[in-house]
């Protein structure tokens, strides 16, 4: 199960607008029988545009992007439970 969402954010003194999609962590089952076992998957975030001050042109270094997957996953995780 995946959700995509839009957000804003603040990085370095720059508004951006963050859309990504985010898979929640699923825990593996291994015990019992092997045909239904399947082993845990960690959550992550897919970054899928980011617009900065109004321009989607904007190059982000990878620092940056790292940042902007952390608080989307942080921000996923305050929504646990909420809906």
């Amino acid at each position: 199960m995946s959700i995509v969402r839009t957000i804003n954010m603040t990085i370095s003194g720059i508004e951006l607008e963050v859309s990504y999609e985010y898979s929640p962590a699923v825990p593996g089952k291994l015990d019992g029988a092997w045909e239904d076992s399947y082993p845990e998957e960690a959550e992550s975030v897919h970054i899928i545009s980011v617009i900065a001050n109004g321009d989607m042109s904007t190059i982000l270094d990878e620092k940056t992007l790292i940042e902007i997957e952390q608080k989307a996953i942080w921000t996923e995780r305050r929504y646990v439970g909420d809906e």
